[in-house]
């Protein structure tokens, strides 16, 4: 009766343990699979390409309206948009200071607020070299998706979305940023080399 039971508990240890293989297999699976959708951004990458970009009406850091229009003025614009909370937008900042540095003369830079909270004391620590507006209708911000932050909207001269980053500039995304302006950023925690 012993051998028996301990085959019982054998079968029933190695059946256990072939469960705990497949459900590890699975999440495996699974996790890679959201860290594309992650890296890619669901879809929303190609979603907003060809959309054109409405004007942003807002206040900026200290409070006075103001108004962005996009296209009209011969240049396009980089609409990078960012929340004081976010740790990727710190990790990024570097390489948007790079990104400004190399492209300004071509580009037209915009910074996009999602939160007013921590926003004087965000730039104070991130000083960014162009216009940030914040304060933009809720409709706005979810009408062109942009509650993920970091995000970079590449606007052309006409004012119609040409590109979009969704989330930091690491992997594909940093890769993708390179190319597109025909620059070389510094790498990121996370690095994409």
């Amino acid at each position: 009766m012993n051998g028996m039971r301990a085959s019982g508990i054998v079968i029933v240890g190695g059946m256990c343990l072939l469960v705990s293989a497949a459900m590890n297999v699975a999440l495996a699976v699974r996790m890679s699979a959201l860290r594309d959708r992650i890296e890619t951004g669901s879809g929303e990458r190609q979603e907003m390409v060809g959309r054109r970009m409405e004007a942003l009406v807002g206040t900026n850091p200290v409070g006075d309206p103001v108004r962005l229009e996009f296209g009209g003025d011969g240049r396009p614009a980089v609409l990078y948009v960012f929340a004081p909370g976010c740790g990727w937008c710190d990790r990024n900042y570097e390489a948007v200071i790079a990104l400004h540095t190399a492209a300004a003369g071509r580009y037209r830079f915009v910074g996009l607020s999602l939160e007013d909270e921590g926003l004087p004391e965000y730039l104070v620590r991130h000083p960014l070299p162009f216009e940030v507006v914040t304060g933009v209708d809720r409709e706005v911000i979810e009408g062109y998706k942009l509650a993920r932050t970091p995000r970079t909207l590449v606007i052309d001269s006409d004012g119609a979305i040409e590109s979009n980053f969704v989330g930091a500039w690491t992997g594909s995304n940093g890769r993708g940023v390179e190319a597109a302006f025909g620059v070389e950023l510094p790498e990121l925690e996370g690095s994409w080399r």
